[in-house]
């Protein structure tokens, strides 16, 4: 049976996690997976914190040289909240020829070349998949989808997490998912609003709001955005908040799609010690595919993006309104998908509508349109999605 000796840095959401799982699933791991791991070794300044977490005090060090200069370890797990602390840490440990398993998702995004260097130059292993969810989803493309060639990946965003974080995850996600190099700072993010009143109206329509990270291929290049957008109810990407969900759509297998609770210490736990099973099932290092390769030109992203869109207006009460209105969005090469208009209330008409796939200049030209047109006033504009 192969032994292998872990260490932890830093003991927050995720580091609690893994040091839980590992400390609980070891006679498993021994029984189903014939591989004896065990923590050694745990860098963490606060002890209360460790003492609350029942670690035995002889397990914590001060100094990441001590893990480093470990021969008992085998495997670091990087759980740290500071980026550029994440980044030092795991450099020194991959320098000791140390696999390190990556999961806060701001270092990678801004260090992965020089970490992924570091690994093969030293002969250290190098994983992240707790860097984009709490769900399997680099594994699932990697060992899973490695035959299609994928197109787009959707991913739910809690409400709770920055859309910086999104924007690193999502370039973490998508230069695995397309093979390139997808730059965080090149992610558009948006906190366009949605009211109560687009909720109401959106819900008559068959769709509700949800936060989203996309990315998608298109002949013109690459998309990758964070924004609220509406889903249509029923959707897999319109479950509970409180879950996490990606669609993955590949060329021949179609859309796939994972869900469950993605956040939290043992969801984010578990995904980590994957990646300590997947190392430790190797004799070899392990290097998750990364992004791009010596051949991969960098892809061109686009921001004129096609997407369906849901509009809300206010108009008077007028038998003509509707005449003209539809004679507006016609000339503007608009085709409706859905449309409903609500009893006037104070003399103004409510009208929400979803369009087909259009372009983000279109879309930008209607609206100018609309508010010149002296009887519509458009109250706002989401992406749909789905």
């Amino acid at each position: 049976m192969k032994k292998v000796g872990v260490a932890i840095l830093g003991l927050g959401d995720v580091g609690s996690g893994v040091y839980q799982i590992l400390t609980e699933h070891s006679g498993f791991y021994r029984s189903a997976q014939n591989v004896d791991l065990s923590v050694v070794s745990i860098f963490e300044g606060d002890a209360a914190r460790a003492e609350q977490l029942g670690v035995p005090s002889q397990l914590l060090v001060r100094n990441v040289a001590e893990i480093a200069t470990d021969p008992e370890v085998g495997i670091v797990v990087e759980c740290l909240s500071d980026a550029e602390e994440a980044k030092e840490l795991a450099l020194a440990c991959l320098y000791a020829g140390k696999t390190v398993v990556v999961s806060n998702s701001e270092a990678f995004a801004k260090y992965s070349g020089e970490l992924g260097r570091t690994a093969r130059r030293h002969n250290a292993g190098l994983l992240f998949e707790s860097c984009v969810s709490g769900l399997p989803v680099l594994r699932t493309l990697l060992d899973g989808l490695q035959s299609n060639v994928v197109s787009r990946v959707i991913c739910t965003v809690s409400p709770s997490m920055s859309s910086p974080e999104a924007a690193y995850r999502l370039s973490v996600l998508a230069s695995v998912a397309f093979h390139a190099e997808i730059p965080f700072g090149k992610i558009a993010c948006e906190e366009t609003e949605v009211s109560a009143e687009d909720v109401s109206e959106a819900a008559v329509l068959g769709y509700a709001p949800r936060r989203l990270a996309i990315a998608k291929t298109t002949d013109g290049g690459v998309e990758v955005r964070v924004h609220p957008a509406l889903v249509r109810c029923g959707s897999p990407l319109c479950a509970d908040s409180s879950y996490s969900a990606v669609l993955v759509t590949g060329d021949s297998i179609g859309d796939v799609v994972l869900s469950g609770i993605g956040s939290g210490a043992l969801p984010a736990g578990s995904i980590a010690v994957s990646d300590v099973l997947y190392a430790a099932a190797h004799d070899e290092p392990q290097y998750t595919a990364s992004r791009g390769g010596s051949e991969s030109a960098p892809p061109k992203l686009i921001t004129d993006y096609r997407s369906a869109y849901f509009f809300r207006m206010t108009t008077p009460d007028d038998p003509a309104t509707l005449s003209k209105l539809t004679s507006i969005l016609t000339k503007s090469g608009v085709a409706v998908k859905a449309f409903v208009r609500h009893t006037p209330e104070g003399g103004k008409a409510a009208v929400a509508l979803v369009t087909q796939e259009m372009r983000e200049s279109t879309v930008e030209s209607v609206v100018t349109k609309l508010n010149a047109s002296g009887f519509v006033q458009v109250e706002s504009v989401l992406r749909v999605v789905l």
